[in-house]
Parts: C-alpha cells; sequence; structure tokens
C-alpha cells in the first residue's frame, strides 16, 4: 500500500524547496545575474580591452557602459514573504496533522481508516507546486541578458549611427569610402593616408611611454578614461616590480575599418596587424617572468581615435584614441 503519510512529507519538502528557489532567484537578480565585467587581454599596450562607447556620451568614453540591473520590485518583497509565511505554515500543518494522526491512529484504524483528505492534500500540493515550477523557470528565463540587442541605427549629422563596435560586423568598403567623404565635407583637411600616419607614430609613441612607465608624454592624445585605465594598469606592474617590455615591432598593416560620428563626436577605428616582442621582467634583477624575449608575436588589433568638431578640426584638438580591442 502506498504511504500517504510519507508522500504527503516528500511533497512538503519539495515545496519548500521550491520556495527557495524563488527567493534565491530574486536574489540573484539583484547580484547581476551572474553576468561578469572588467576587461579582457591584449597583447600590446597594458593588459586590458577596452570597447568604444555604445550610448549618447556627453564626453567621449573608453569603455562599455555596464546595462543597469533590475530594481527588485516591492511586489517582488511581497511575494517573499507570503511565500515564507505559505512554507510555514505548510510545515506546521503538516506537524500538526502528524501528530493527530498519531494520536487518533486506534480510532482510525478501528473505524477502517479513511485516506481520502490525504489524497486531495496531495492532489493540492502537486498543482501547487507545478504552478511554482513554472514561475521559476519564467523568472530565469526573464533574467537573462538579451544578446545582440543593439539600439536601432539613426541618422545623426549625416552619419549612420551605429549601435555597437563589433569587430565582426564593421562597414565594408564602400561605407568606410563614402564616410570618408561625408566626413571631408565637415572637415576638409581630413586625408585618409595622412591620417593613417599619424595613428601609427601614436601606436608608437604609446608603446614606448608603456614601456618607460611613464604616460605622461601621450596625455594629450589619449582620451581621459582610457589614459586612468592605462595608469592604473601600468602602477600596477610598478607596485609587483615589474617592467613589461615592447620591442622590435613591426607594423605589418594599417587599415580604416569604419567612420561614423555619435552627436558630434566622430570615431574611426582602425586595424592595426603587427609582430612585437612582448616580455616582463623583474625590473630589479632583469629576470624573465613572462612572454619570450626571443620570439615575435603576432598581434591584430583596433584602435579607435576620436575628436570632437565642437572643439574644431585644428592641430590644437588631435585625434585622440579612445579604445583599444583585440581581435578574437
Amino acid at each position: 500500500m502506498i504511504n500517504f503519510r510519507a508522500l504527503s512529507w516528500t511533497l512538503g519538502i519539495v515545496f519548500v524547496f521550491l520556495i527557495t528557489l524563488i527567493v534565491e532567484s530574486s536574489v540573484e537578480a539583484r547580484v547581476g545575474g551572474g553576468r561578469s565585467s572588467g576587461f579582457k587581454g591584449s597583447k600590446s599596450v597594458g593588459s586590458g580591452s577596452y570597447a568604444a562607447p555604445t550610448t549618447r556620451p556627453q564626453q567621449p568614453q573608453s569603455y562599455s557602459q555596464p546595462q543597469p540591473q533590475p530594481q527588485a520590485s516591492a511586489g517582488s518583497s511581497m511575494f517573499k514573504n507570503i511565500a515564507a509565511g505559505l512554507a510555514g505554515g505548510f510545515l506546521g500543518s503538516m506537524l500538526f496533522q502528524s501528530l493527530g494522526m498519531a494520536g487518533s491512529g486506534g480510532v482510525a484504524g478501528a473505524a477502517g481508516g479513511s485516506s481520502g483528505p490525504n489524497i486531495l492534500g496531495i492532489l493540492l500540493l502537486a498543482v501547487l507546486g507545478f504552478f511554482i515550477y513554472k514561475m521559476v523557470v519564467a523568472r530565469k528565463r526573464a533574467m537573462l541578458p538579451a544578446q545582440g540587442n543593439y539600439a536601432p541605427i539613426e541618422q545623426v549629422g549625416g552619419y549612420n549611427q551605429p549601435s555597437a563596435i563589433n569587430q565582426n560586423n564593421y562597414q565594408n568598403d564602400n561605407q568606410v569610402e563614402e564616410q570618408i567623404h561625408r566626413l571631408q565635407s565637415i572637415d576638409s583637411s581630413f586625408e585618409p593616408s595622412r591620417f593613417k600616419d599619424y595613428c601609427v607614430d601614436q601606436f608608437f609613441n604609446i608603446q614606448a611611454a608603456w614601456m618607460n612607465q611613464d604616460l605622461s608624454s601621450v596625455k594629450n592624445v589619449v582620451a581621459d578614461e582610457l589614459y586612468r585605465s592605462l595608469e592604473a594598469d601600468l602602477n600596477k606592474l610598478k607596485e609587483a616590480g615589474q617592467l613589461n617590455k615592447i620591442e622590435s615591432i613591426a607594423v605589418r598593416q594599417t587599415e580604416i575599418l569604419e567612420v561614423r560620428q555619435e552627436y558630434g563626436v566622430h570615431y574611426i577605428t582602425l586595424r592595426f596587424y603587427a609582430n612585437l616582442l612582448d616580455y616582463t621582467v623583474d625590473k630589479r634583477t632583469g629576470v624573465l617572468i613572462s612572454g619570450s624575449n626571443t620570439t615575435p608575436v603576432k598581434f591584430e588589433e583596433f584602435w579607435t581615435y576620436s575628436r570632437n568638431e565642437n572643439d574644431g578640426f585644428s592641430a590644437s584638438n588631435p585625434w585622440r584614441l579612445t579604445a583599444i580591442e583585440q581581435a578574437a
């Protein structure tokens, strides 16, 4: 025969477990849903990979804006209280039912023992457990971050405003040429080959400043946020007594991949393909810590430069490095 009393206790435990899942899922949503944040590794300057801004900038920014996390609603808190009360009430009723059954076992046995109420309770618990399970699954799915969900493209000042930098979704050659012509209609002094030469020069200058552990010489050509991030990484090396050496740099190819404008700020992304020696030594002893001082490494990176048209297009307002992204 089925032991309905044991089955009732089992379903009770399952019920409490499902209640716990609901409470736990609401806590995870507040913490951030398990999404990570921070910078990925880079083969050249610093150890950070910095993404270009994806939202309307008040000033050019050099990092991805974190997505706001959903706030726990008042209804969620009230539901948890109700759920906790239900769980406590259920356990209490199960306890008293158990005591009552134990005390009246002789009478029930003499009368033949009706198990109808127990079966009805089990059915109710099963239905309730099913709905709670569906609620848990729905809440979990709702908390998952949307993948590839970017803002729609808008026309701003004659430029296509892109949603977010994606190294697999840059403009094609015709689009780049078209956007360059539009930029030249605003800045008649812009010339692609000179711009690439300028970026290559800054590429070498920034690498040299990094190796010398003094970024002050390139502060005027690096955006403020990116500068602070690089400086923080450099300070970590200094505190550890280490020196990251970048030597024998050979730039094999540079290519303009994207030209765009966002609310008066112009962005141009270049692809750098190069070889170099990249290794870290103990600053005091010179002992090799990581990398190789004999075998060059190849790397492909995307450097984004920006300039605010409100500050003019003269040499006093140079293009500034806003983002560094390493190719996958």
